[in-house]
């Protein structure tokens, strides 16, 4: 067990944590403004100094509380890790993102990570693209990745969140999560690379994209969106559950997804994964892929 030296004191510079913010990004910044090690400030509160922190019991909140002067509700409210809120996939999505430099710019002290809903990819206001975690040292002003030039990137980004509101946060995020497995499965149809205007707008110096890379998640977010609009509509939901009628649902994505309508599809597509679990409610999270990170694509000029 870590040993506590002392009573906690109030720190002379007690920063706020910002909204959603991860618990480590906080310690180092408090530990920086402070001019403290982080290790140390760890070993003051009864921490293992040698782990990144993801959660903390009941005594080392209450050190926290005191060095801070911010009482437990603020900390609670401020800091998912606390109360194992950022478990819940209607709140949050699974991955640690860089905040916005220019929404937290309030906050000093170094680079903020944290925890967003599972429908925002982007800040509307700022215009820039948070949708890709990032290392720690990383997230800086400079290294984010910004999307002022292509519009249809913040768009996507409202009618996503429209989405979420309408249908709810999880139902959203299984669509969005078959959305990209979707695309990950006929983007190798295509002769040309469907996105490599948007890249080149994004990244006009790079050659190959990793699907990876934030310039190509954030290129495709605007066809995600697009499918997962289609998944979510009440009346193709009715006509792909149907089997009579499924060729139209079929029809009605190819002609969205690839300019042409046309009603068969293999197999193995994941739209018909889709389909067959509409019917009975077990379309869920866990039984769809997410993108495959090791492909790489090449941007045709």
């Amino acid at each position: 067990m870590t040993s506590v030296p002392g009573p906690a004191r109030a720190l002379p510079i007690p920063a706020p944590p910002s909204a959603g913010e991860t618990v480590e990004t906080y310690l180092r910044r408090l530990a920086h403004l402070n001019h403290v090690h982080v290790d140390d400030l760890k070993l003051h509160l009864g921490l293992e100094h040698t782990r990144r922190v993801e959660t903390m019991n009941a005594s080392t909140v209450s050190r926290l509380a005191t060095i801070t002067g911010r009482s437990l509700t603020e900390l609670g409210w401020a800091l998912p890790e606390l109360s194992e809120r950022h478990k819940n996939p209607a709140l949050f999505r699974d991955d640690r993102l860089p905040a916005c430099p220019h929404c937290v710019r309030r906050h000093r002290g170094g680079p903020i990570l944290r925890y967003y809903p599972p429908h925002v990819h982007a800040c509307t206001k700022h215009r820039i693209w948070i949708g890709h975690a990032y290392p720690l040292s990383s997230p800086r002003l400079g290294t984010c990745l910004d999307i002022s030039k292509t519009p249809a990137i913040t768009a996507a980004e409202r009618r996503h969140r429209r989405l979420a509101g309408r249908h709810g946060a999880v139902r959203t995020r299984d669509a969005y999560l078959c959305a990209g497995q979707i695309w990950d499965h006929v983007v190798s149809l295509f002769l040309t690379n469907p996105v490599a205007e948007t890249l080149n707008i994004l990244s006009p110096t790079v050659v190959r994209h990793s699907t990876s890379e934030p310039a190509y998640r954030a290129a495709v977010y605007p066809k995600l969106v697009m499918i997962t609009t289609l998944l979510l509509s009440s009346h193709w939901s009715r006509v792909a559950a149907h089997p009579d009628t499924r060729n139209e649902f079929f029809s009605e994505a190819n002609r969205r997804i690839h300019g042409w309508s046309h009603g068969w599809i293999s197999s193995r597509h994941p739209l018909n994964a889709w389909a067959e679990h509409l019917s009975d409610g077990r379309c869920t999270s866990s039984t769809l892929a997410r993108f495959n990170d090791s492909q790489t694509i090449k941007v045709t000029r």
